[in-house]
């Protein structure tokens, strides 16, 4: 039904809508339905948190200066970037969007080293400043440690068989 195409259960679903059987439902009259939002480097000083931005949407915040979008490809992280409407003297120029303690990261860049990827993320709008922070993400694949955990198991095997030995051997000389 309708709660499982938006990944929701039906109770939510009346709640939501002030409905309390599903009979209440009519025809031709809108639905307000629970949509997944992005996760966001939004601090809770800040003038617009909580940042919540629906997945397939965008908005535009700090002033009109920066634009932020959702989407589930991008791992259900906000993606912020100057916006292209900052023609507002409240703006800033769209290179002066520096992420804070870099020389060449700026608003929604990512740079790649190994396997980390780090980004200029969008942190928030106070007294006409435009807050950035860097957030980092690990591709790394996660080590398997089941050989060594096998190896640890037959030394562990090897040293009790050791102690067995030296027991039985202190018990032949002390007959």
């Amino acid at each position: 039904g309708i709660a499982q195409q938006y990944n929701t259960s039906a109770e939510t679903l009346l709640t939501l809508n002030g409905l309390t059987t599903p009979n209440d439902l009519k025809a031709d009259v809108p639905l307000d339905v629970p949509l997944k939002a992005c996760t966001s480097m939004v601090g809770n000083n800040s003038l617009d948190y909580p940042l919540l931005v629906s997945n397939g949407t965008y908005v535009f915040t700090a002033a009109n200066c920066v634009m932020c979008s959702c989407s589930a490809a991008n791992n259900w992280t906000l993606q912020c970037q100057s916006s292209l409407l900052n023609s507002s003297s409240l703006c800033p120029a769209k290179a002066a969007i520096q992420c804070e303690g870099t020389d060449s990261l700026y608003l929604g860049n990512t740079t790649s080293a190994a396997c980390n990827r780090t980004t200029c993320a969008y942190a928030g709008y106070i007294d006409q400043t435009i807050l950035t922070t860097l957030a980092l993400v690990s591709t790394c694949p996660v080590p398997d440690n089941s050989s060594l955990r096998f190896s640890l198991q037959g030394w562990n095997w090897n040293i009790l068989l050791i102690t067995v030995h030296l027991v039985l051997l202190c018990l032949h000389f002390f007959q």
